[in-house]
């Protein structure tokens, strides 16, 4: 179809549109993007969609996005557009990476439940939709496929208690982050942890948790206090811009995220950020063990090098010596190795699995 078979009111809207001076082009998924199928892990897009969507992307002061229902995950799986085209998934509360908000363990135990006993995991957002009898003074969204059920199973009468709704109930955690900034974070170590660090102060805002950041060497920062309220910029700011510092007391550090987690140990993971190469205080394993294990829940994100500092084998694997004392403190379900800011996916992945607190 060429431009002048358009109708004039089209055509104007179009040429309105082109003048925008930055123009955002956002579609959906599933019966857009790509054809409804009756098997939705099946729903590819059209070639021809995604082309469009790829030469929008390439216009100067265009951005080109997706939006979803979906996981972010199985968004990015099915869909394999480019990476000039931002991906949001699950309505909203997913984006692509460094905005990713992940899902904890304990939200994954929050379900979608129909009366007939078929169960949908909850969303990635951590909150998680499940079913509920209607009453007096609650409102929701009619949960038609559980009304269906009960409809069917009392021989086509409903009673007041049969009609099902949708309701929500949030799962908040809280995160003690502990961010290396010494002398042996330097460079390339100190991007990677800092970038971390930023991203998880932001998943933690738009999970609507506390949290606190503690920068360290042989000294505590307290970036941000678990009590009070800062603006997100500015503490992103101020870890983004940590100088190279000194001496590493990681003992100190691992004690202070072990008094803040106790304020509220129900729902506090700390995140220790750390090429965890001590070099002041307590430098061996023993006393680091103690204090890694007097926290509930503690995860490590293990700034890797290239060379390692000091060569173990184990197994049949190298292993950086100060890598081997981390997974002997929390467990390799507890551990994730990153070399580069981009891995990032990694760390919500680490948050987002379900494990022990320990080895």
């Amino acid at each position: 179809m060429t431009a002048e078979a358009l109708p004039a009111e089209l055509r104007r809207a179009i040429v309105q549109l082109a003048r925008t001076p930055r123009l955002l082009v956002a579609c959906d998924y599933d019966g857009t993007l790509a054809p409804i199928v009756e098997n939705p892990d099946q729903a590819r897009p059209l070639p021809e969609s995604v082309g469009a969507l790829r030469s929008l992307a390439g216009l100067h002061e265009t951005t080109t996005a997706v939006i979803s229902g979906r996981a972010l995950r199985d968004l990015a799986t099915l869909s394999r557009l480019p990476s000039e085209v931002h991906l949001v998934g699950s309505h909203g509360s997913e984006f692509d990476i460094g905005f990713v908000h992940a899902l904890d363990a304990a939200a994954r135990d929050l379900h979608l439940r129909p009366r007939g006993g078929t169960y949908h995991p909850g969303g990635a957002s951590g909150l998680a939709l499940h079913t509920a009898p209607w009453v007096e003074g609650r409102d929701g969204q009619l949960d038609v496929g559980a009304t269906i059920d009960a409809f069917v199973a009392n021989a086509a009468t409903l009673q007041r208690e049969d009609y099902q709704l949708l309701v929500r109930e949030p799962h908040v955690r809280h995160y003690v982050i502990l961010v290396d900034h010494s002398g042996s974070m330097v460079g390339r170590k100190l991007e990677v942890g800092a970038t971390m660090a930023a991203a998880l102060a932001q998943l933690s805002v738009a999970g609507r948790g506390h949290y606190a950041v503690l920068a360290f060497d042989d000294e505590l920062t307290e970036i941000k206090p678990l009590d009070e309220e800062r603006d997100v910029e500015d503490v992103v700011e101020r870890i983004l811009r940590l100088p190279e510092g000194r001496a590493t007391d990681l003992g100190k550090a691992l004690a202070a995220a072990a008094e803040l987690a106790a304020e509220v140990p129900e729902a506090t993971d700390a995140i220790l950020i750390s090429d965890c190469m001590p070099t002041r205080g307590a430098t061996t394993f023993p006393p680091l063990a103690r204090a890694a294990g007097r926290i509930e829940s503690l995860y490590v994100c293990f700034i890797d090098e290239r060379d390692p500092a000091i060569r173990i084998y184990h197994g049949e694997r190298q292993l950086d010596l100060y890598e081997w004392w981390a997974r002997q403190w929390v467990g390799e379900d507890r551990l994730a190795e990153l070399r580069d800011p981009d891995e990032i996916e990694r760390l919500v992945e680490l948050l987002s699995t379900e494990s022990t607190s320990g080895p």
